[in-house]
């Protein structure tokens, strides 16, 4: 079975992130305990190529041990990064008068940009509650959902919203047939 892909722009995203954090000495040290292939995606990411996913977790689980004492959770605020840096200065505007709704809508559609496989179906549960299920995206490990889940909080804060919640409630890696996340705004 072939990986997912993903577009390396998240990977340019996630190095912009870890340089704030720790400059580019640390960027070096980062990138000293990847795999080759992980290594070389992450000192010069080609923001229209394409990852293999297998590359991206590696790189996520370094950025955790690094920069988050180890916690995956954190990831999250990887996906929350790469969302918000997505979109430019004039698009956040406009999106500060969108309800988040309209676009966690879209984010169906806005996937196949970004991953080469899998599909986002969403239900809206009320005017300020919705879940997203992710499925057929082959995540290789929870970290990836994680990173999944901040992206969606991304999608609420672009809005203007600051008080948004992502909860990842089910996985496909627990058995189940989707990632489901819980978005509140």
């Amino acid at each position: 079975m072939n990986d997912t892909h993903v577009k390396g722009v998240a990977l340019a995203h996630f190095r912009e992130f870890a340089l704030q954090k720790v400059g580019e000495k640390g960027l070096e040290e980062i990138a000293a305990t990847l795999s080759p292939a992980a290594a070389k995606a992450f000192t010069s990411p080609a923001a229209c190529d394409w990852y293999e996913l297998a590359a991206i977790v590696e790189i996520e689980h370094a950025l955790a041990r690094r920069l988050f004492n180890g916690d995956e959770t954190a990831a999250a605020q990887l996906g929350e990064y790469d969302v918000e840096e997505s979109i430019s200065k004039v698009y956040r505007i406009l999106f500060r008068l969108l309800d988040p709704a309209t676009i966690i809508k879209k984010s169906g559609q806005l996937w196949s940009r970004f991953y080469d496989r899998g599909e986002v179906r969403v239900e809206l549960l009320g005017p300020r509650r919705a879940l997203v299920h992710v499925s057929g995206h082959g995540p290789r490990e929870e970290i990836h959902c994680h990173e999944i889940r901040g992206g969606l909080l991304g999608c609420i804060k672009v809005c203007g919203i600051k008080t948004g919640k992502a909860e990842h409630t089910a996985c496909v890696l627990k058995g189940a047939p989707a990632c489901t996340y819980e978005l509140t705004w």
